[in-house]
């Protein structure tokens, strides 16, 4: 009975430890821009870099718009050379997860990309499209018009993507609703970063970012490790009673 209990005690602290590492706090990262000061240059600012030119004056806090609260991140990419973004590092690569943000076209928006990692989800003339990267090249798995999407132009759209590098699974919701999806192997969807951006083929082009988050999902086959860790404690337990 005393190696039993024992064994029980040991099995229970690699259960907790098990569950400690495999049930990591789910959000990774998340920002909905209302502790910076409005008017300021998001670079520099909460983790963030910017890229591009004229980064000072093209990547800003605003209250002109906002999803939630009272305020969002400001786009604006005034040539066709400056193609403002901003990255933010995530604490650790997620090839299993779920990336939100919602976005509101403001004026003449050609172009809008949200980059995560090998692939992106962009907004190109009026389709949104999935696209990723090995190296040099460019492969496009997925896209949708705007019309089969029920994508405005006028209004705030907010977006789920949830992805899974392991079984190359992809779908994309908006306002709740799936809208795209993608189901190959052979796109080994992760990322170590959050970018979003702006690109202009001629006028200017803007648009308001906001509720932006990344959370990560545990492998299915951590849960079941984690499972049978704990049933077997729970056996020898009993067994340890009934003597």
């Amino acid at each position: 009975m005393i190696i039993y209990s024992a064994v029980f005690k040991t099995l229970l602290l690699v259960s907790a430890a098990s569950t400690a590492t495999v049930l990591p706090a789910q959000v990774i990262f998340s920002d909905d821009f209302e502790t910076y000061t409005e008017g300021t240059d998001l670079d520099g600012q909460g983790g963030w870099t910017a890229s591009g030119t004229d980064v000072d004056t093209s990547l800003t806090v605003s209250d002109a718009e906002a999803y939630t609260g009272s305020q969002s991140l400001s786009i604006v990419d005034d040539s066709t050379g400056a193609r403002p973004s901003v990255l933010h590092s995530l604490s650790e690569t997620v090839s299993h997860g779920e990336f939100s943000f919602a976005v509101k076209e403001a004026t003449g928006v050609d172009f809008w990309t949200v980059q995560l990692g090998n692939f992106k989800f962009s907004r190109i003339s009026n389709k949104l499209t999935v696209i990723y990267t090995v190296g040099t090249d460019k492969y496009y798995p997925g896209n949708v018009t705007f019309a089969s999407a029920g994508y405005s132009t006028t209004d705030w759209n907010a977006f789920s993507i949830l992805f899974d590098g392991a079984t190359g699974s992809l779908d994309v919701s908006l306002n709740g609703d799936n809208i795209l999806s993608v189901d190959d192997e052979f796109y080994e969807w992760s990322t170590p970063s959050v970018e979003l951006g702006m690109y202009s083929s001629g006028d200017t082009s803007s648009a308001f970012f906001d509720t932006v988050s990344m959370n990560s999902i545990p492998e299915p086959s951590s849960y079941a490790q984690m499972l049978g860790v704990t049933a077997l404690a729970l056996c020898l337990l009993r067994r340890s009673r009934r003597q």
